[in-house]
């Protein structure tokens, strides 16, 4: 970390601490000067940034000065994606819904990947409430320092004994379909299909573990566990021919609905599609595939109870997990 990077983090936490409380004075250039023992250079570089994060702000004549915050509440939903805001379309409908029912909420929809641009104006408004969209590991750095600011926050589809969520109860879905194959079938055939392990996906490495403590529960055995190198098309494939090569599979469980139509054209291609069940998330299928079954994941529901959290006067602690639709074919 330079020399500019760190008096501007103790500048900051300085500010959040409330040492220099909004509307107040900054000490002057100088004073900040000897007090972190570096130039006028590094001093003003850091001044400029924090303004133009919103911070601080300067008045020609008067001085630099700790920005208010602003005390009307706020609510940011901020939906988990490092690329584009591709989240942000596929809710664009049911966030509309809900938000026009609550009348005079102040909110903003952002990208995670944006975080830092308006991460300073959240932390500077005692009011904020953060709804986070299945939060990814890199997000979790920013959750913490909320926490620690005493920011209100929730999370969706991520289930943290430390936060408050609204969160697919996974393990049940995932109970649910085992006791269905396990009462239509006591020695099933079964096959799990995954990616590769990922710090932006850790939900389906959750899938994955929980499948396979169900089947365990069960008494039931996995005859094949299968990882691709990627999501691409060419390794997915590649490793299909090895899923259904010598191996009389009764149902094959894709948690990635990313991969699933991959697998599914394989499966019609090769000849596969009326023996082999598919288990999956969010997944289309239709009448074609008899006996398969889609884990349809609540999301109207954990966002309308999100928002409405982070709407009411009084927040509470809230920890729930919401049931998905199991879909059978």
């Amino acid at each position: 970390m330079s020399i500019t990077d760190q008096v501007k983090q103790n500048l900051r936490k300085e500010i959040n601490s409330g040492l220099y409380p909004g509307g107040s004075l900054l000490p002057t250039r100088h004073e900040l000067m000897a007090k972190y023992k570096v130039s006028r250079g590094s001093i003003d570089k850091v001044i400029k940034q924090l303004v133009s994060e919103g911070v601080l702000e300067s008045h020609q004549g008067s001085g630099t000065y700790v920005k208010s915050p602003d005390d009307q509440q706020h609510v940011y939903i901020i939906l988990n994606n490092d690329v584009e805001c591709l989240e942000a379309n596929k809710f664009n409908a049911i966030l509309s819904m809900m938000l026009t029912e609550i009348n005079d909420l102040n909110y903003s929809i952002h990208c995670s990947s944006n975080i830092e641009e308006y991460f300073s104006e959240i932390i500077l408004n005692p009011s904020s409430r953060v709804i986070w969209s299945r939060p990814s590991i890199r997000a979790r750095y920013y959750i913490k320092k909320l926490k620690e600011s005493q920011i209100a926050q929730v999370l969706i589809n991520r289930s943290d004994p430390h936060f408050n969520y609204f969160s697919t109860d996974s393990y049940g879905a995932i109970d649910t379909v085992v006791t269905k194959i396990k009462n239509l079938n006591s020695d099933p055939r079964l096959a799990i299909l995954v990616p590769p392990l990922s710090e932006e996906e850790p939900f389906l490495a959750v899938r994955e573990i929980y499948y396979q403590e169900s089947l365990h529960h069960h008494g039931l055995q996995l005859y094949l566990h299968q990882r691709t190198k990627s999501k691409s098309i060419k390794d997915v494939l590649a490793v299909l021919s090895s899923v259904f090569k010598g191996t009389n599979l009764d149902y094959l469980f894709v948690p990635d609905h990313d991969m699933l139509p991959y697998v599914l054209t394989y499966m019609a291609e090769k000849g596969h599609s009326e023996r082999v069940k598919i288990i999956t998330f969010d997944g289309e299928l239709d009448s074609f595939y008899k006996g398969s079954m889609t884990i349809r994941q609540d999301w109207k529901s954990m966002f309308a109870q999100a928002i409405q959290w982070a709407s009411s006067k009084e927040l509470t602690d809230k920890q729930v997990l919401v049931m998905p639709e199991i879909i059978l074919y």
